[in-house]
Order: structure tokens, then C-alpha cells, then sequence
């Protein structure tokens, strides 16, 4: 009887103690909660890191769609001052033929009054 009574109470004692290990293990001590404060900085750090990622990903398309923009932009002001060009070419042709009209028409003029 006190044998068994010995073994229970021996049993119950390994009951307490299992418990208090298994509660002891299941709440981290300090140096778990700083290894889980460091794991919980750097997966911020690395989610801030993305985000910048991809805020620098969005800001990269939007500059080469500006460039697109900018190029098609600058390929109409070429083709706007070979036109200009053209025009400037043709105005100083038609210049010098107006020029050499109006000294053949003071010519034709002066002939005109002599005859007279």
C-alpha cells in the first residue's frame, strides 16, 4: 500500500515536472524572443527593400515611356525643320529669280522710256 502510494506520488511529481518543462519550453526565453525580434527587423527590412524594389520598377517604366514620348516628339520636330529647311531653300530660289525679274523689268523699263 505505501508502495503504491509512494509510486503515485512519484508518478504525479514526473506529471508536474513534465508540465512545467513543456510549459517552459513552450514560452521562449530571452534569447529566443531576440533571435524573433531580429527575424521580425529583417523581414521588415526585406519587405521595405521590395517595396523600393518596386516603387524603382514603376518609376523605370514611367521614365522610358517618357523617353518614348520624347523620341517621337523630337522625330516631328525633324521632320518639321527639313520642311522649314525646304521652304527656306525654295524662298531664296524664288528670291533670286524675283531679283533677277525685277532687273529685267527695270531693264525692259529703261528701254521703254528711251523710245519714247
Amino acid at each position: 500500500m505505501q508502495l503504491r502510494l509512494a509510486l503515485c506520488i512519484f508518478a504525479e511529481i514526473l506529471i508536474r515536472n513534465r508540465d512545467k518543462r513543456a510549459d517552459a519550453e513552450a514560452q521562449p526565453n530571452a534569447e529566443q524572443w531576440r533571435v524573433l525580434d531580429e527575424a521580425n527587423i529583417e523581414g521588415d527590412i526585406v519587405k521595405q527593400r521590395q517595396d523600393d524594389l518596386n516603387q524603382i520598377e514603376k518609376l523605370m517604366h514611367e521614365v522610358n515611356l517618357m523617353t518614348k514620348d520624347m523620341a517621337v516628339e523630337i522625330d516631328n520636330a525633324d521632320q518639321k525643320l527639313d520642311l522649314i529647311g525646304q521652304n527656306a531653300r525654295a524662298t531664296k530660289n524664288n528670291a533670286k529669280n524675283a531679283l533677277v525679274n525685277v532687273a529685267k523689268g527695270a531693264e525692259y523699263q529703261g528701254k521703254s522710256y528711251k523710245k519714247m
